[in-house]
């Protein structure tokens, strides 16, 4: 892989959590505004399921892989406990994720439950500048990197992560379809999409320039031009026009989004074991496209069999 080509890669995986977050909110920015406690809740549950569950999985798979390799048992009822605190240990560091996406349901759900619609509008938006400038001056690693690991990541990322779900909210109240409607023209969204697509991968290759402007303490999301990218995705896919691909391709994504929760969740422990596999082989294979592809088709194969299993909840944690 070359220095560019290793660059973008790089970028992209970094930048994966924002667009994630910022698509959450999007779509449910309806929910959280609408002052209905059981919408709010079920949204909860929703992602209390995963949380709670899967740790679950993979303390019983790491521990007795453990045990077949060592003869004894890597995780305790203190590491259960602890993930299950901010959901961020080694057991499963992705579910500070579900962590975050809840906690700022929350806040944001009282935002707009307590305040007028243009009042709560206003806060997001101050509070929003607030938390990048706490990010990108470094206050935000100096306060809470002193913190044990558990709790530092999940608190460090959230303020990195609550102006990307502001965003996310503020963009839920734009009319694109109606945009689109009134640009039909098939010239103009072709050069939309030459332009964005050389503005993203231009940004994408001068990020190592602009990390110099900011402080070097981050929790891997405290860099501006990941909210921006996030924008630019989420403009591109949603005016994509999708019904130009070939059915099979558009049947494959819509199957293989059915169980990207479940991906993500297994993806480190797959990941841990294929590098096993090429550092015991002496293959360098570190944080290329080819690994990624191979941990991506491992970890579908894998959930989709879990959401073959005859219990309700198997298929619930996965989609």
């Amino acid at each position: 892989m070359g220095k560019k080509t290793h660059i973008i890669f790089n970028t992209l995986r970094c930048n994966a959590v924002h667009t994630f977050i910022l698509l959450a909110f999007f779509f449910t920015a309806h929910t959280i505004e609408s002052r209905d406690w059981n919408l709010i809740g079920i949204r909860i549950m929703r992602l209390l399921k995963p949380f709670y569950i899967w740790p679950i999985i993979m303390f019983v798979l790491y521990n007795l892989s453990s045990l077949i390799l060592n003869g004894r048992l890597k995780f305790g009822l203190r590491d259960i406990g602890a993930q299950y605190f901010m959901g961020h240990t080694e057991i499963l560091v992705v579910m500070y994720f579900n962590w975050i996406v809840m906690v700022l349901t929350i806040i944001y759900a009282l935002i707009f439950y307590l305040l007028s619609r243009k009042t709560a509008f206003i806060f997001l938006i101050i509070s929003g500048i607030w938390a990048l400038s706490f990010v990108y001056t470094g206050k935000n690693y100096a306060m809470f990197s002193k913190l044990p690991p558990e709790m530092s990541y999940p608190l460090g990322r959230l303020a990195e992560l609550y102006p990307t779900a502001c965003v996310g909210i503020a963009l839920s109240h734009i009319n694109f379809n109606g945009v689109r409607e009134k640009i039909s023209n098939i010239g103009v969204w072709t050069l939309f999409y030459c332009i964005t697509g050389f503005e993203i991968i231009w940004m994408m290759l001068i990020s190592p320039t602009l990390m110099q402007y900011f402080p070097a303490g981050q929790f891997n999301y405290g860099y501006p031009y990941h909210i921006a990218l996030s924008i630019w995705f989420f403009i591109i896919g949603f005016y994509f026009n999708g019904s130009s691909l070939p059915v099979l391709i558009r049947k494959i994504i819509s199957e293989i989004g059915h169980y990207t929760v479940g991906v993500y969740c297994v993806h480190m422990i797959v990941g841990l074991g294929l590098q096993y596999l090429i550092d015991t082989n002496g293959i360098y294979g570190r944080r290329t496209l080819r690994f990624c592809t191979v941990c991506f088709a491992a970890c579908l194969v894998i959930v989709y069999g879990i959401s073959r299993l005859p219990w309700k909840w198997c298929k619930e944690i996965v989609k």
